[in-house]
C-alpha cells in the first residue's frame, strides 16, 4: 500500500477549482448589485423563458460552462447565489445549445465574452452641470410623452379585464440589477385628459 504522501499526484488532486461569476467581474472588488439565491435565479429565468433546472445550472458550472456561483449565507444558511448578469450567460449559452455547438466551443465562447461590457460601455457622466441639466430635461420630457401611452395601455387593460387600474409605473433595470421605477400617479381613471 502507498502512503498519501507518496503516491503520484493524480488529475483530480492537481484540478483548479473553476472560476466564478466574481473573477469574471472587472475590477475585481466591483458591487455585483442585488444577488439571487439559485431558486430565485432558476424562477427568474423561467419567468424569462428560459428552460433551465437548478440541477442544470450546477452541471454546467461543474463543467466550466459557465461561471460557478459564488456560496453565501442568507438567513443562516449557505446558498449558491447569482449576479443579475448571469441571466445574460444562461441565455447565450441556450442560443448556443441550439444552433448545435458542444459544451467546449460553449465554454470557450462563454469565457471569451466581456459580460460586463454594458457596465463598462455605458455612457459616462455629464461632462458638466449645462450638459446633466440637458440630460435631466430630455429624460423629464421622454416620461411625459411616455405617460399618455401608458394611461392607454391601462385603460385598455382595465376594459380588457373588467377590473381598475389603481396605478402604473415603469421598472428600469440596469446591468446590475439595480431598479429604477417610475411612477405615472394617480389613477387611471382620474386622468380625464387623455381620450381613448
Amino acid at each position: 500500500m502507498v502512503s498519501p504522501e507518496r503516491a503520484p499526484m493524480t488529475e483530480t488532486a492537481t484540478k483548479q477549482p473553476r472560476p466564478t461569476w466574481r473573477d469574471h467581474m472587472d475590477p475585481k472588488g466591483a458591487d455585483p448589485g442585488p444577488l439571487m439565491t439559485r431558486p430565485e435565479f432558476v424562477a427568474r429565468l423561467t419567468a424569462e423563458g428560459l428552460d433551465v433546472t437548478a440541477r442544470t445550472l450546477a452541471y454546467w458550472e461543474s463543467e466550466g460552462i459557465i461561471p460557478r456561483s459564488v456560496r453565501q449565507r442568507r438567513d443562516g444558511v449557505p446558498h449558491s447565489m447569482y449576479p443579475f448578469w448571469m441571466l445574460r450567460v444562461v441565455r447565450v449559452v441556450r442560443e448556443l445549445q441550439k444552433s448545435g455547438a458542444g459544451n467546449a466551443d460553449i465554454r470557450e465562447k462563454i469565457i471569451a465574452i466581456p459580460w460586463l461590457a454594458p457596465i463598462e460601455l455605458a455612457h459616462g457622466a455629464p461632462e458638466s452641470r449645462q450638459q446633466a441639466q440637458e440630460i435631466s430635461d430630455d429624460y423629464h420630457d421622454a416620461i411625459g410623452e411616455l405617460r399618455p401611452l401608458v394611461m392607454r395601455i391601462a385603460r385598455l387593460h382595465e376594459r380588457m379585464t373588467g377590473v381598475r387600474v389603481l396605478d402604473t409605473e415603469l421598472q428600469l433595470i440596469d446591468a446590475n440589477g439595480r431598479r429604477s421605477r417610475l411612477g405615472f400617479g394617480g389613477t387611471v381613471s382620474d386622468v380625464v385628459s387623455y381620450e381613448l
